[in-house]
């Protein structure tokens, strides 16, 4: 059996290679650019490895390595060179002969993964986070094996979460995107892929003034011709010092409206798609730089309302690809089933348009980085259907990118970069494999785990979106009982100064986050809960949440909540606590006439939507909207100031507005107060939201809940 070092944080083994093969390591690339080299020799000196003759059964007792791109191996073994110059993406070549191990790359960053790939396949190391590896102390290769050819499906393959801010540890998982919004500078071991391009930033919104006519609905009049001229010479300039051969992502503004202006509208009729005008203002961005820079790439996203291919379209310039996005997807199914059929033909659809498609995919929940979204079985029946896809070229995965540490962040690394290499790998294979080495000897807890999250969502009916409520009902009671009782056993089963110790607690954190949020943690799990945030720096616990943002909220004595007045057992109805809500320039705080004892509160001389609920968070159908509020007002008010508003409240999208006075809520206790009936959508849009008066009467509102009651 293996002995195996476990090696993590900073701790160090090494190994002095007694009684092992001796082995001597040459490269042929130059020698400023040996990275490969020294990556190979770093762990060897940790590893005693033997090299067995498969027919003599004798020892070999020495071996040269022999690293090299194919372009430098052509002249000294054109036999490998031709093997390995079949392959056109990404790819690397491990080969023994004449007592020479040869590792070659198709580039430089495929000779790491190459080097990698040796350590993983033949001295068995695991490479499974940032900060945990393990590496044998000894063991046995034999020569019959020594031979392996591989190469990417995918031209580009990134997974953008925290952890992979850490470039070593994106090589060693052969993943090659840098997308702009994370690293500004290019890097030579990766496709840079520059996106800074939005149409404020190639014609900024100070021109309005001037040009009034260029801005429409948010964005730009993407069909006027000086708009195009204009934007393609801003996007030039912008480029002018980036050498060729990079990738260049040109998105519309973040918002749900689209022009409609004559000029777009005539687009939009003519080629049925309102994404037309913005693919023909990418497409003449495109064809402007071709000349200059023959090898770089522009790439148009396709995006929400630019989602769906227009019909009949011009030809595209060569250099213009499309960037897919599916962020209205049900990430609880594949692409080919239920709802997302829809958007799967739309992707689809650019097909007739283009060689070079790129995916945009989810794979964490938004509205909590820490909750469990059992969503990778399903991201790889995703990259097993964009792989059967032949235009697709590149994979994007959007993960928890503000924080580490997000609920199995290290398992979606692994599993998925693996997957984007080669989508024929077994996902469930690969989800154990991990575990075994993550968790050690409490793996089998762990895989029980996984099945009871997964059977949850298949019970509930329930759908994963990328704002997904802590009270969706997959997370139910029973659901957490029985997760609790899985894991600790897993936890009792384990040694507590492991290392393995450590990493069920970040398992384990999902579901302490979600009884945290909802009150029904008890203090031994919340003490826990709060060492793990503390441990482990988490930054974010949603996108744009910072932890510090809400730390008090880690103190306050939460309870499991009441029910409403109205709502009896038998009632249908969706319950989101303030913890659920979207905030902002507000304040979490302990209210204990609150039903939880908790509840949002906003000063009163406010204006902002400070509270607001999404309609996408909301299931299908018809609801009443009811919320949990109160107030506390200045003291000697005049008899006017009881018929000032005390609140205000309604529906973006819905064309709701209303509110309540001080003299309704002058008791300063909760009332339940009725927003609201809507009729819900898939994937609408639109916000419930709440604010205070802006009124001097009003000292503070505080909300309780939002909750809906099903017609």
């Amino acid at each position: 059996m293996i002995k195996l070092t476990i090696i993590f944080a900073l701790f160090m083994v090494l190994n002095t290679n007694l009684f092992a093969t001796n082995y001597k390591i040459s490269s042929l690339e130059n020698s400023s650019n040996n990275k490969a080299s020294d990556i190979l020799a770093s762990y060897l000196k940790k590893i005693d490895f033997d090299i067995e003759d498969s027919s003599s059964k004798e020892s070999i007792t020495q071996i040269e390595f022999v690293l090299s791109t194919k372009d430098n191996i052509k002249t000294s073994n054109s036999n490998i060179y031709n093997e390995i110059n079949q392959l056109k993406n990404d790819a690397y070549f491990i080969k023994l002969e004449n007592n020479k191990i040869y590792i070659i790359g198709n580039n430089q960053r495929s000779l790491i993964y190459g080097v990698y790939a040796f350590l993983e396949e033949y001295l068995h190391c695991k490479f499974l986070s940032n900060n945990f590896e393990i590496i044998p102390s000894k063991t046995t290769i034999f020569t019959k094996d020594i031979y392996l050819k591989s190469e990417s499906k995918f031209k580009y393959r990134e997974i953008f979460i925290k952890e992979l801010d850490d470039k070593e540890f994106a090589l060693k998982q052969a993943l090659n995107g840098n997308f702009g919004h994370r690293a500004k500078e290019s890097n030579a071991l990766f496709l840079n892929m520059y996106n800074n391009f939005t149409p404020y930033e190639l014609i900024s919104k100070d021109k309005e003034n001037l040009f009034p006519e260029y801005f429409c609905a948010g964005q730009l009049d993407f069909a006027l011709k000086d708009v195009q001229e204009k934007a393609s010479s801003s996007f030039q300039e912008k480029i002018k010092n980036l050498d060729d051969n990079n990738l260049f992502y040109i998105a519309h503004e973040d918002i749900e409206e689209y022009c409609t202006s004559v000029f777009s509208n005539k687009l939009i009729n003519k080629y049925n798609s309102k994404a037309a005008p913005f693919l023909e203002y990418t497409n003449k961005i495109a064809k402007d730089i071709n000349l200059n820079y023959p090898n770089s790439k522009v790439y148009m996203e396709a995006y929400q309302w630019s989602r769906k291919a227009p019909e009949n379209f011009p030809t595209l310039s060569d250099n213009l690809g499309i960037f897919f996005s599916d962020i209205e997807s049900d990430f609880s199914k594949s692409l080919d089933n239920g709802q997302n059929i829809e958007i799967l033909n739309d992707l689809k659809s650019w097909q007739k348009y283009s060689n070079e498609i790129f995916i945009w995919h989810y794979i964490t929940n938004f509205n909590a980085y820490l909750q469990p979204f059992p969503n990778i079985k399903t991201t790889a029946s995703n990259i097993k259907i964009f792989d059967n896809i032949k235009n697709i070229k590149g994979v994007f995965l959007q993960g928890a990118y503000g924080t580490q540490y997000s609920e199995l962040s290290n398992l979606r690394i692994w599993t998925l970069s693996k997957l984007l290499w080669n989508p024929n790998l077994d996902i469930d294979l690969l989800i154990k494999e991990f575990s075994y080495y993550y968790y050690g000897d409490a793996y089998k807890y762990v895989l029980s785990y996984f099945e009871l999250l997964e059977k949850s969502i298949d019970d509930t009916n329930s759908i994963l979106k990328v704002k997904t409520s802590i009270n969706s009902e997959y997370l139910n009671d029973e659901f957490i009982k029985k997760a609790k009782k899985i894991l600790n056993l897993a936890l009792e089963n384990t040694n507590k100064n492991s290392i393995y110790y450590k990493h069920l607690i970040e398992l384990y954190s999902g579901i302490d986050y979600v009884q945290f949020m909802k009150g029904t943690i008890s203090k031994d799990d919340k003490k826990r809960f709060k060492s793990f945030i503390k441990e482990n720096n988490i930054l974010e616990f949603a996108e744009g949440l910072d932890v510090n943002s809400i730390s008090n909220y880690l103190n306050i004595q939460r309870q499991k909540p009441t029910l409403p007045n109205i709502v009896n057992q038998n009632t249908k109805w969706i319950d989101f606590q303030e913890y659920a809500l979207k905030l902002c320039c507000s304040t979490l705080v302990q209210d204990n006439l609150a039903s939880s004892n908790s509840a949002v509160r906003m000063d009163g001389n406010r204006s902002d939507w400070g509270i607001q609920l999404d309609l996408n968070t909301i299931p299908k159908g018809k609801w009443k909207v009811y919320a949990n509020v109160r107030i506390t007002k200045q003291n000697n008010l005049s008899a006017i100031n009881y018929i000032k508003p005390a609140i205000y409240y309604g529906v973006q999208g819905k064309n709701i507005k209303n509110g309540s006075l001080i003299n309704t809520l002058k008791d300063e206790k909760y009332h339940e107060v009725e927003i609201a009936t809507i009729n819900i959508e898939e994937n609408e849009k639109g916000q419930i939201w709440i604010r205070p008066p802006n009124d001097e009467s009003v000292e503070y509102i505080f909300v309780d809940r939002i909750f809906l009651i099903k017609e």
